[in-house]
């Protein structure tokens, strides 16, 4: 009777250690699942930021554009920054004039706070089309146009 207990016993403890090897591999797998979602989820949190920041510098281009289409120099010169102003002061581009329509034709993320758009505007009278590289510059919580290049 003495050796069918001691039997029991050991059969008892391997059962004991087998379900706790268990549940340390399920919990070792479980961790791993976890910290493959959790990468996921960052890098798709990121890609989202990225494509909202992007929307939304878009739409300042657009209302910079729309002011410059409808020959509202006024309104469109608020969206200069400093050495943009300068630009435009010197003759570096035109805010408004033979200006119909524009069309982005190109975006792209320079770095955390810089954006290039290339813009193609479409005169009242030719039907040419003259494009226009925009660098668009984060200042404080807003974004505004740093410079305006005739593209080649």
């Amino acid at each position: 009777m003495s050796n069918d207990n001691s039997i029991l016993n050991l059969q008892s403890w391997k059962a004991v250690l087998i379900s706790v090897l268990c549940v340390l591999a399920l919990g070792l797998v479980l961790s791993w699942q976890y910290k493959r979602m959790e990468e996921n989820s960052q890098e798709k949190l990121s890609s989202l930021e990225d494509v909202l920041t992007m929307g939304f510098v878009e739409d300042v281009v657009d209302d910079f554009m729309i002011f410059r289409i409808s020959g509202n120099e006024k309104q469109a010169v608020l969206f200069l920054t400093e050495g943009a102003y300068q630009q435009f002061d010197q003759n570096g581009f035109s805010l408004v004039g033979d200006m119909e329509s524009y069309k982005i034709t190109k975006k792209e993320k320079l770095d955390e706070e810089t954006f290039r758009f290339r813009v193609e505007i479409y005169g009242k009278d030719a039907p040419t089309v003259s494009p226009e590289i925009i660098i668009m510059k984060l200042i404080g919580d807003a974004y505004y146009v740093d410079s305006v290049e005739t593209a080649g």
